[in-house]
């Protein structure tokens, strides 16, 4: 009699990764301090975490998910933890499969936008969207409201529309819920988007919303996987965003854990409300509030002098952050340094970095500032000491000219009533010019239909002016070909054909400046499209596609110094610190002051609070006209 040995040696397998992961899940609750094992240890009901920089937040809503899974039992598929960026979720989802194995893959680990973008492709068709609809970005949706409103608003008018439109979203309304001059082009554009079966970023969260509110069935189903819901950074939440929590966790044990920090709240410019946090008591009664105040990063004078500063503010739930650091107060500290002037405030700020790099890596050594003005000086100011150095926030990968055209050539391909990426292709052939695609849009708007639809009745009619139907067919020519090529062609295949056919390459070296980037930037897109894997060369691409649209920052290089605004500061942390423009009227802001000074003072406890070391406060004594800037006042809250 024969015995197979395949099912013991698969039991000992399991074995040996379930000790594994229990033996980390275990090392994890060892180190927490008191009040992170309480937060951790939660059973059911609502507790808001409140989780001051640098208090190990990431590594308490990590271990309160394993806990669930192996604490208490709970299917990994029944929990849902949602944050800001992608970079926040990817740092939790390893840190699960570290502590839980792979079941960690059941939990749904995401931002606010992937989540609702998958609900959206589930459940879009109980409000008309089919599962191949598209994500409008910033300028896809700049293009469909020129095209809709072009001859009554000017592009600055329209811009301005868009702000407006996006703070209307960020609030949880629709057209029919606002008043105003902008109200019926709101409705308009609403009405466009549905046409060419689009969303923009602020549609996702209400769409999903409308989901849950309107359709019990669904909203039965998608709770059913959201059992226990975890909200990363809370205090940047907006109405929508708070709208949909809401209607997540209100059912049942209403199993909702939050964790932020009301002074890390800085996104009000976003339409983040940080009533949403100091009201989480009264959202969900009964809830439990606690407290993480030992700070794992900084060391007490930095942390004590951004303590001290934010405390003047009155929005606060209020907690004191303790040190946990040793500090050598000969090596570590804050430094308020004064200069003449603006310019030699760049300067100085160009010594100590210099300085700071004898004993401290590059990526633990960044500069930052209030706005976006100065980025650029420093950058000049370091180079031209030999630094290396980035910007960070600038233009990314997926911003690049070429690699938006090559984005808009696949987008267009899979789904043809695409009105933007349809006029971008366009006009990347040769010859065709804005007056052939004018055309095709006033035949749209005349029709009521999508580009691609005008086109095929300019086409089937004879009609537009001359020229017109034979460009027309060449471009849908082009689509229909790359559209019908067999479902397991390579994606990069399909990327080729279309570059190749629209003449890319010919457009590309006409230009000799910065041709050999161009070059090197499609290269790099080839190998990222060589790599996509999916049953179909339409799944792959489209999958590819929401992740690009949803988060189209690239990984920044780490052996760099950092320059970078206080917002894009956040999250982040380095051995030193030198902020630029610590004077008043900069930061704090004039525009701010006084309606918003606390936002600006939270602003300013972030960009100090990512120092773990060393911090440098840099204040220009003059303007560039030579009149005198007073020292910052939150010099003076700090006691600096």
């Amino acid at each position: 009699m024969k015995t197979s040995l395949a099912p013991c040696s698969f039991s000992c397998e399991n074995l040996q990764r379930s000790v594994f992961t229990s033996f980390n899940l275990d090392k994890g609750l060892a180190r927490l301090n008191p009040e992170q094992t309480r937060a951790v240890l939660h059973s059911s009901g609502p507790m808001l975490v409140l989780a001051g920089a640098g208090s190990g937040k990431t590594g308490v809503l990590t271990l309160r998910v394993a806990r669930l899974v192996r604490g208490e039992g709970v299917d990994p598929s029944e929990i849902l933890a949602v944050t800001f960026t992608n970079k926040a979720a990817s740092e939790m989802k390893a840190r699960l499969r570290t502590l839980i194995g792979p079941e960690a893959t059941q939990c749904e680990v995401s931002t606010f936008h992937s989540w609702c973008l998958k609900m959206l492709r589930f459940y879009g068709h109980h409000l008309g969207f089919s599962r191949r609809f598209v994500i409008y970005d910033p300028k896809d949706c700049e293009g469909l409201a020129t095209r809709l409103l072009g001859k009554r608003y000017s592009a600055p008018e329209i811009k301005d529309f868009l702000r407006q439109v996006d703070r209307w979203k960020n609030d949880g309304l629709w057209p029919e819920q606002v008043s105003g001059p902008m109200s019926d082009a709101y409705a308009h554009y609403q009405t466009r988007l549905r046409q060419e079966q689009a969303v923009d970023f602020g549609d996702m969260l209400l769409l999903v919303v409308q989901l849950l509110t309107h359709f019990p069935a669904v909203r039965d189903k998608i709770r059913s996987r959201a059992r226990f819901l975890l909200v990363d950074e809370y205090q940047d939440t907006n109405q929508a965003q708070f709208q949909l929590v809401g209607l997540l966790a209100d059912h049942g044990p209403r199993n909702i854990f939050v964790v932020g920090d009301e002074d890390q709240s800085i996104f009000a410019f976003r339409g983040a409300d940080i009533a949403n946090i100091l009201s989480f008591e009264q959202q969900f009664p009964g809830g439990e509030v606690v407290r993480l105040e030992s700070n794992y990063r900084s060391v007490a004078p930095i942390l004590q002098s951004a303590g001290q500063m934010v405390a003047h503010n009155v929005q606060r739930l209020g907690k004191t952050m303790h040190p946990t650091r040793l500090y050598d107060e000969t090596k570590q500290g804050v430094r308020v340094l004064r200069v003449p002037g603006p310019w030699a405030e760049l300067d100085r700020m160009a010594q100590v970095v210099s300085h700071e790099l004898v004993g401290v890596l590059p990526c633990e050594v960044a500069v930052i500032s209030r706005t976006n003005r100065k980025l650029r000086m420093a950058e000049e100011r370091l180079r031209a000491r030999g630094v290396r150095c980035r910007v960070i926030g600038s233009v990314g990968f997926y911003d690049r000219k070429e690699i938006k055209d090559c984005l808009a050539l696949l987008r267009v391909a899979i789904e043809p009533h695409d009105d933007a990426a349809f006029s971008r292709s366009f006009l990347l052939m040769k010859g065709f010019g804005k007056a052939a695609l004018e055309g095709v849009a006033d035949e749209a708007i005349r029709a009521d239909c999508s580009l691609w639809d005008a086109a095929s009745r300019i086409m089937g009619e004879g009609r537009g002016a001359r020229g017109l139907g034979a460009k027309l067919k060449t471009f849908t020519d082009l689509i229909l070909g790359a559209s019908s090529l067999a479902p397991g062609t390579p994606p990069l295949f399909v990327l080729e054909q279309l570059f190749d056919s629209a003449g890319m390459a010919e457009q590309m070296d006409r230009q000799a400046k910065g041709r050999a980037a161009r070059q090197a930037n499609v290269m790099a897109l080839r190998d990222v499209v060589s790599r996509l894997e999916a049953p179909t060369w339409r799944e792959a691409i489209s999958e590819w596609l929401d992740k690009v649209s949803l988060d189209p920052a690239q990984e920044e290089r780490e052996d760099t110094v950092s320059i970078l605004t206080a917002h894009k500061a956040k999250g982040l942390e380095f051995q030193v610190v030198c902020v630029l423009g610590w004077t008043q009227g900069e930061f704090p802001h004039f525009n701010s002051i006084p309606d918003d000074l606390e936002e600006e003072r939270r602003l300013g406890y972030v960009a100090m609070t990512r120092a773990k070391d060393r911090l440098y406060l840099i204040s220009a004594q003059t303007d560039q006209r030579g009149d005198p800037l007073p020292l910052s006042q939150f010099a003076a809250e700090a006691g600096l």
